[in-house]
């Protein structure tokens, strides 16, 4: 059986409504299921409220089973983009550091998420679009395959229908089309 981690902030874990409910190991493994991919073990290592340098810290306490695996799906960086908006020299280094921490396993980066600067008000969505484009870059040179999600987000007449009430986190739908997306990455690097 193949194994995907899931690390990174709280849509890495999964939060809907207020609570750590594991929606996009949900998602991803009923999408994997659908595409006849259904030999994988998905493991949640999401952390309400990381940045990439909590994710970073967080990185020596795991245990020797949870360094490696098939693919290692990255997701965390939204939190930097809303609340370390002049970091991003720490973000594209923190970046760089995680995907080589998990060198050994296959590398998804997912981009920061569209957030609704209506409910965030703190939100700068030129900010996002610049951490995302980052991210973009890391990826490229560290040869990591990248989801740009706030791009997908952005591509729907109305991207909150993606996000649940607060504005930042995925709704249902937003969390289907998250796994949705890593699942067709991960099915067409079965296919290589």
């Amino acid at each position: 059986m193949k194994k995907i981690i899931l690390f990174g902030d709280s849509i890495a874990a999964g939060l809907y409504q207020g609570e750590v409910v594991h929606a996009l190991d949900h998602a991803l493994s009923t999408t994997l299921n659908a595409l006849g991919q259904a030999d994988f073990k998905i493991i949640n290592l999401g952390k309400r409220g990381d940045s990439t340098t909590s994710s970073l810290e967080r990185l020596s306490q795991l245990p020797q089973d949870e360094r490696t695996a098939d693919y290692v799906v990255l997701n965390v960086g939204v939190n930097d983009a809303i609340n370390q908006r002049d970091n991003q020299e720490a973000y594209r280094k923190n970046l760089e550091q995680l995907i080589n921490f998990f060198k050994h396993s296959q590398v998804i980066l997912i981009g920061p998420s569209y957030i609704d600067e209506k409910i965030k008000t703190q939100t700068i969505p030129e900010i996002l679009v610049e951490y995302t484009q980052i991210a973009k870059e890391v990826a490229d040179k560290n040869k990591v395959s990248f989801i740009d999600f706030y791009h997908y987000e952005k591509s729907f007449e109305d991207p909150t229908l993606y996000l649940q009430d607060d504005g930042l986190h995925p709704s249902k739908l937003g969390y289907h089309l998250l796994g949705a997306l890593i699942a067709q990455c991960i099915q067409q690097k079965e296919q290589k």
